[in-house]
This record gives C-alpha cells, structure tokens and sequence, in this order.
C-alpha cells in the first residue's frame, strides 16, 4: 500500500472515533492511548483478507510491508503536531516495547481533526499518484511542486496548496517552452524578464488550433489567479475551495497538455 493510503485511513479513522477519554485519560481498548498502530492496522487489512477466505488470527500473521506504512503515517500526523508517540499520561509506566505502536491526540490535534472530519476528503492518494504520473513529461520541478501541492492541501494548509499549485502549472508552462524552442537557456530567459510569462504563454500558442489555444489559456488560469493572489505578501482569504480548485485545474491543465504535448511544442517555422 502506498504511505498516502495510510494517512488518509488514519486520519479517518481518528476522526470518528471522538474525543473523549474516561478518568483516567484513556480511551477503552486502545492500550492506554489513542491510536494502537496493530489494531489499525488489522481492521484495514481484515476485510479484504476476509473476502480471500483468510482469517488473521494475530497482528503478526500481516506482512511487515503493509503495517510499516501505517507507523510512517502517524510520524506524519506526529510532525504535523496532530499526535504524539506513547500513551495519554504514561507517568514512566509505558512498556518501552510497545512505545512505537502508541500514539495520543494533542490538543491542536483535537481541532485539526475536527476541521478534517467537517470537509470532503480527496483521494489524495490517487491524485497525488496521477499528478507525478506526468513527472516524465514535465519535469523533476514539476513533479516536486506537484507533490507539495498534494502534501500541503492534505494537512490543511489551503494558501501553500495554491500556491504550489500554481508553482507546478508554471514548470509545465515552461516545458512546453523549453521543449518548443529546444532552447532551456532561452526559455527561462524569456520567462524571467519583464512580462516574460505572458510572452511565453503566446510562443507556446503559436500555430495552434484556435480550440487548443482557447482551453490551454483557460487551463493557465491556476498559474494567473490563484498564485499570484496566493503568492503576494498580503492578508488572504484562500481557503479550501479555492485549494481544491487550484488542484482541479493543475490536474485538467497536465492531462489536458499532455494530450495535446505534439501540437503546443511544434516548433514555429521562421
């Protein structure tokens, strides 16, 4: 299974189970703390074992490579600040043996998880794997930006998606440049001058169909509005909606690009 599979599963999953621990701090069944990393594991990996006919008597019946991504998840949600390793209050009464399958809801993980229940989850997963997809077609810078996109709309962080998002459509403008004019050194010059992105986007344009170049334009609207609303030093009011979109439109703008990759880097004749 893939990291971001098991992200979404654990965030999931610690959103519906509540907030509320008895007097001693502790929730029933989860060891002491909140999340018991086996137990998860087991309850994602049962059902389709089940459906094989097989049966899971014990944690230890399930490959290491499909729990190892649920332990890389919770240090995720632990940087995030969403979690913290071991049990609610261990006072030095935590086995040291089963610290790393223990994790506790902090109290900024509380809200955070609260937010995350109220809203849409995206296949993040499945986007993240499609955008990268086209990492052959536009680049390593694409596909960094592309990903951190992903990352940063995942953990809530709406004005870094947008303008990541915008980022990643501006590497696909300049492939399509670069691979045009079979000049990188040029095309980047072009671009970093003055106006230089409304300069490269009518090269890219040139001797297309005017269909093509209508919904390439249109498709360029991620890189025109939200990173340069996103991007300016002033107060903003970007949200998920707006994140979400900003991904929608880095997805139509690669998958649109690349279909159409022959026609917009035909090379202009002098």
């Amino acid at each position: 299974m893939r990291a971001e599979e098991a992200y979404e599963f654990l965030v999931q999953h610690l959103s519906s189970i509540g907030f509320q621990r008895n007097f001693y701090g502790q929730r029933k069944g989860s060891h002491g703390a909140d999340l018991y990393i086996p137990d998860v594991a087991r309850s994602y990996w049962e059902p389709s074992l089940s459906r094989e006919g097989k049966f899971i008597p014990g944690i230890d019946q399930i490959p290491e490579e499909s729990i190892i991504p649920f332990y890389d998840a919770a240090w995720d949600l632990c940087r995030l600040g969403v979690l913290r390793p071991g049990q609610f209050a261990p006072m030095g009464q935590g086995h040291p043996v089963a610290f790393g399958d223990q994790y506790t809801i902090t109290a900024f993980g509380s809200q955070w998880l609260k937010d995350a229940s109220q809203r849409a989850f995206l296949d993040m997963s499945r986007l993240a794997s499609t955008l990268t997809g086209f990492a052959n077609r536009f680049g390593d810078g694409y596909a960094q930006r592309a990903t951190e996109a992903v990352k940063t709309y995942r953990n809530g962080t709406w004005l870094a998606a947008c303008v990541m998002s915008g980022a990643a459509a501006e590497s696909v403008l300049l492939a399509i440049a670069v691979a045009k004019t079979g000049n990188e050194k040029k095309a980047l010059a072009t671009y970093n001058n003055a106006g230089g992105r409304a300069k490269t986007t009518k090269s890219v344009v040139l001797n297309v169909s005017p269909s093509i170049k209508q919904t390439f334009e249109n498709s360029l609207g991620v890189l025109h509005y939200w990173r340069d609303d996103a991007a300016h030093g002033v107060v903003t009011a970007l949200g998920e909606t707006e994140a979400h979109e900003s991904l929608s439109r880095l997805l139509r703008l690669a998958q649109f690009t690349d279909k159409y990759w022959a026609q917009l880097t035909k090379p202009v004749k002098p």
